[in-house]
């Protein structure tokens, strides 16, 4: 399986390559890159090639941007109990 993986990750790059780091297919191939990247924790790169796709317009990659911000999952979920609590009728004042 690694060394599949390790394929893809050349293949990946060779399309980014190619396309100049612009474009539709360098877009999906950053996105792809990405999701080999959170595959194996490496966040920092993710977080990166996600950048990357987003700038070039894809909208699951803007989504995974924002999910890999700690500051912004932090604050998610922080929402996200405020809203239960609310909704269960817990309001502290």
């Amino acid at each position: 399986m690694k060394l599949c993986i390790s394929e893809a990750l050349d293949d990946l790059n060779q399309a980014i390559s190619l396309s100049k780091g612009v474009g539709r297919s360098a877009c999906q191939a950053f996105v792809q890159r990405a999701m080999i990247h959170r595959l194996h924790g490496d966040d920092d790169s993710a977080r990166a090639d996600f950048q990357k796709a987003a700038e070039l317009g894809s909208s699951f990659a803007k989504m995974q941007v924002i999910a890999l911000n700690p500051y912004a999952a932090m604050c998610n979920k922080m929402l996200s109990e405020v809203f239960s609590n609310l909704k269960k009728g817990k309001i502290d004042q």
